[in-house]
C-alpha cells in the first residue's frame, strides 16, 4: 500500500516496492523568542491595567457610598485598622480561611449548595467593604495636609496608593492580600456595628487626630 510519514522522511532501500503512494508531513518549525509575542502586543499587561483602573473605580464609588450612609459603621472599622492592624490581619486570615472550609463542606451536600453560593457572594462584599475602610485610612495617613478633614480625597489617595502598589509583581499581590485581610478583620471585630469593641477603648489619640478621618 501506501508508505505515509509524520514529522520525519521515507528512504527507499535497493530494491523496496511501494504499491501506493509517499507522503511525509513536516511539523512545523519551533518558533524563536523573536517570535512569540510579547506580553504587550498579546494583550496582557493592558488588560490588567484596565483591570487594576476599573477594580479602584469601583472601590472608590462603594466607599464614598459607605462613607455617605453608614459613616458611623466606617469609623469603627477605622478605629479597629488604626488600633490593632495585627489583630485586625490576624482575625481578616481566620476569617478567609474559614469561609474557605465552610464553603468546602457546602458543596459537598445538595442542600448546602444554595448556602455556598450566599457565601460565595458574601465574602467578596466584605472583602470591598473591608478594603474601602482600609483605603480611606491609608490616604488620611498620608502626610498631605490638604487631605485633612476631606473624606473624599482621602478616599481617593488610598484608592490610589492601593492601585500603584498593586502594580508591583508579587509584592503587590502579596500586599494587597494583607490590606485585605486588615481590612475584613476589622469588618468582623466590629461586626459593622456603629461603636467600635470596648477593647479599642475611644476615638482620641495622636495618630487618629493626625489622620484626620
Amino acid at each position: 500500500g501506501s508508505v505515509d510519514a509524520a514529522g520525519g522522511r521515507i528512504e527507499m532501500k535497493p530494491g523496496a516496492r511501494v504499491v501506493g503512494g509517499l507522503s511525509t508531513a513536516q511539523p512545523p518549525p519551533e518558533p524563536t523568542l523573536d517570535e512569540h509575542p510579547s506580553r504587550h502586543e498579546s494583550g496582557g499587561e493592558p488588560g490588567a491595567l484596565i483591570r487594576g483602573l476599573l477594580f479602584s473605580a469601583l472601590l472608590f464609588l462603594f466607599a464614598l457610598l459607605l462613607t455617605g450612609v453608614v459613616p458611623e459603621r466606617m469609623s469603627a472599622m477605622h478605629m479597629a485598622i488604626i488600633k490593632e492592624p495585627g489583630r485586625s490581619a490576624g482575625a481578616g486570615l481566620l476569617g478567609y480561611v474559614s469561609a474557605t472550609i465552610v464553603l468546602v463542606a457546602l458543596m459537598i451536600t445538595v442542600i448546602g449548595i444554595p448556602l455556598a453560593l450566599a457565601l460565595a457572594l458574601l465574602v467578596p462584599v466584605a472583602t470591598y467593604v473591608g478594603l474601602a475602610a482600609a483605603a480611606t485610612v491609608i490616604g488620611a495617613a498620608l502626610p498631605v495636609e490638604r487631605l485633612r478633614g476631606r473624606p473624599m480625597l482621602q478616599i481617593l489617595s488610598g484608592v490610589t496608593c492601593l492601585f500603584i502598589v498593586a502594580q508591583i509583581p508579587v509584592l503587590g499581590s502579596i500586599a494587597l492580600a494583607i490590606v485585605a485581610c486588615v481590612g475584613l478583620g476589622a469588618l468582623l471585630r466590629t461586626r459593622f456595628r456603629a461603636t467600635p469593641p470596648a477593647e479599642l477603648g475611644s476615638g482620641e489619640g495622636p495618630y487618629r487626630e493626625s489622620a484626620a478621618i
